[in-house]
C-alpha cells in the first residue's frame, strides 16, 4: 500500500518523467526537463501528498546537464538521500507507530 502511495505522488508530480522503483522502498527519478530547485520542491510536495496517509519519505537530489553514465550521479543522490534522513530522525522517532487507513 505504502509503495503505491508513494509512486502515484512521484508520478503525479513528474508526469512527463520517468519513475523507477529500483528495489525495497526505494525510487528513482529521471527528469530531463526539471532542474535541482524545481525537483526539491516537487519532492516536497509528493511528501505532503504522502504525510496523510501517514508515511514519510526521504530523498536525494543530484542535478547534472549532459551527463554520461550514471554512477556519479546516483551516489550523490544517494549520499544526500542518507542526509536527509538523518535530519529527519533527529526531529522524528523513528519508532512511532504508523497510523492506517
Amino acid at each position: 500500500k505504502m509503495l503505491l502511495i508513494v509512486a502515484n505522488a512521484l508520478q503525479q508530480e513528474f508526469p512527463f518523467s520517468q519513475v523507477f522503483r529500483i528495489g525495497g522502498d526505494e525510487f528513482v527519478i529521471i527528469s530531463e526537463d526539471t532542474d535541482a530547485g524545481e525537483c526539491a520542491v516537487k519532492m516536497e510536495r509528493a511528501a505532503k501528498h504522502i504525510a496523510p496517509h501517514g508515511y514519510s519519505f526521504a530523498y536525494g537530489i543530484a542535478y547534472r546537464k549532459n551527463v554520461v553514465g550514471a554512477y556519479d550521479l546516483a551516489q550523490e543522490a544517494d549520499m544526500k538521500m542518507l542526509e536527509n534522513k538523518r535530519a529527519y530522525y533527529a526531529e522524528h522517532d523513528r519508532r512511532r507507530p504508523r497510523t492506517d487507513e
